[in-house]
């Protein structure tokens, strides 16, 4: 028994300590400035949640999900339906706005709002808006049908929150003015195919830039454990369950067995998880750290 929880003292303080590493890492980590962060995002979204005042509900809130692009200056495209009950009420009130997720499923993630006035299209804008709108949504053909709209929203505010309910939660607010001189990055449209070359092609290279940058050892090894959780086996087969180190992107994770005789355990497991998943780096690296259990 005493050895047992000498092993369970040790675990713990050893998950503290690479807590602290992975703190630490991301307190010194180089990141872009929070405008070109929301501004990136929004320029490389396709799809995002429409609030306007509802005219047949006297003013309450009307939710939509639709597909909008951003023009050159970041004012978000939407291509509506004159049948539609957001268009109705835009065309009354044009007081919108539209709020973008960069991971829907993370609420930790970063959430950007765009406030503002969704008003048409007209002279000589309209072909470089409709230009914008197929840049994004090439096989949207209908836009030209006579029965719908190109809106543009001019923002007023555009407000962002980042890493909710942890330890690197922030949040802002820009002008319009601020807003549209923001730049994109560049780099962000190729994160996802250098992403998958380096989980293909250079995994122990990946290892070991992972154990430098962080100073957090990463070992490669398939194992069933029983001392960690007592009184429980927990079998975890995370064939592939890849922790971004560039822009939180995250592959699925994928349990090919699991054997708990308690809920609080596969709770504290999937805390030990979600851990590592927000706090993992998110600089022009982009790498992954693969972890076996």
């Amino acid at each position: 028994m005493a050895a047992q929880q000498g092993f369970q003292a040790q675990n713990v303080n050893d998950e503290f300590n690479i807590s602290q590493l992975i703190h630490d890492h991301q307190e010194r980590a180089a990141r872009l400035p929070p405008i070109e962060q929301v501004r990136t995002l929004l320029h490389h979204s396709a799809r995002g949640f429409l609030s306007t005042l509802s005219q047949e509900h006297q003013g309450y809130p009307s939710g939509s999900m639709l597909d909008f692009a951003c023009d050159a200056y970041g004012s978000p495209i939407i291509a509506v339906s004159n049948l539609a009950a957001h268009t109705k009420n835009l065309l009354a009130n044009p007081k919108c706005s539209l709020l973008v997720a960069k991971d829907p499923e993370d609420r930790t993630d970063l959430i950007v709002t765009v406030q503002g006035d969704a008003l048409p299209a007209t002279g000589s804008n309209v072909d470089a808006i409709r230009t914008a709108y197929m840049t994004t949504h090439p096989d949207a053909f209908w836009v030209d049908f006579g029965g719908f709209q190109l809106l543009r929203i001019e923002p007023k505010v555009v407000r962002y929150v980042s890493g909710v309910a942890t330890a690197l939660l922030a949040s802002g607010e820009f002008s319009n003015e601020e807003f549209r001189t923001a730049k994109v990055d560049p780099i962000y449209q190729f994160s996802k195919p250098i992403t998958s070359h380096m989980n293909k092609d250079h995994a122990d290279d990946t290892k070991l830039i992972v154990q430098h940058s962080t100073s957090i050892p990463v070992f490669f090894f398939n194992l069933a454990f029983q001392y960690f959780f007592p009184s429980t086996l927990v079998t975890c087969g995370l064939q592939d369950f890849l922790l971004s180190l560039m822009y939180g992107i995250r592959l699925p994770c994928c349990f090919h067995s699991v054997a708990v005789n308690k809920k609080r355990n596969v709770n504290m497991l999937i805390w030990l998880l979600s851990l590592l998943i927000l706090h993992m780096d998110r600089t022009h690296y982009n790498l992954h750290v693969y972890i076996f259990l």
